[in-house]
């Protein structure tokens, strides 16, 4: 390898000789394509589009983040990937480890206080939809008004910020109205009654 090697030690309690440059350039925050189908995500939306500048600072302090956030002691494989302007998707590859509740605390409270410094509502957990090719963002308990308006119908596409796996984000993230747990709003009246 022609590299100057030193003496480590690897997680497997062995002392190994590792060629020093590949032992700075290995970071835990991938580019989000690289990770597995299978990893866990989370979805975090704005009601405000993100500006360029915005999104170069969060995507700043997420690198360093990401590349600190650990679940007992163990370093995780993630990624995060901006979409549509509004939404950050976070994830985690869990072959390596898996997200314990106090590194997911961790998580949601990075990315409060991220949304609160850069004056966005990031864990607000309202409803995405398209209407007029736009994204639009609405309050739980206004979607039964926005359907007796007809602004939502039973082909409106949703954003489905409840999937779990980066492998439901190309089949399962938008999905129509009437694909989700809002379809009990287009039935016939006499039926929610």
């Amino acid at each position: 390898m022609g590299g100057k090697f030193f003496l480590g030690s690897c997680r497997c309690s062995y002392i190994c000789l590792v060629p020093k440059p590949l032992f700075f350039i290995f970071l835990m925050n991938l580019p989000f394509e690289s990770l597995s189908p299978q990893s866990k995500i989370w979805i975090y939306q704005s009601e405000q589009s993100f500006s360029a500048s915005e999104q170069e600072v969060m995507a700043h302090r997420l690198e360093k983040f990401l590349n600190t956030w650990a679940s007992h002691g163990s370093e995780m494989l993630t990624g995060y990937t901006f979409k549509h302007q509004k939404f950050i998707i976070v994830g985690i590859d869990e072959s390596m480890a898996g997200a314990s509740g106090c590194s997911v605390d961790k998580l949601m409270q990075f990315m409060q206080a991220m949304g609160n410094q850069l004056q966005l509502n990031l864990i607000d957990r309202s409803i995405a939809y398209v209407e007029d090719e736009q994204i639009k963002i609405c309050q739980f308990s206004q979607i039964k008004h926005l359907v007796a308006q007809g602004v939502i119908h039973q082909d409106t596409p949703i954003f489905n910020t409840f999937i779990t796996r980066k492998s439901e984000l190309s089949n399962n993230w938008i999905v129509k109205a009437s694909e989700t747990w809002t379809s009990r709003y287009f039935k016939p009246e006499a039926e929610l009654a």
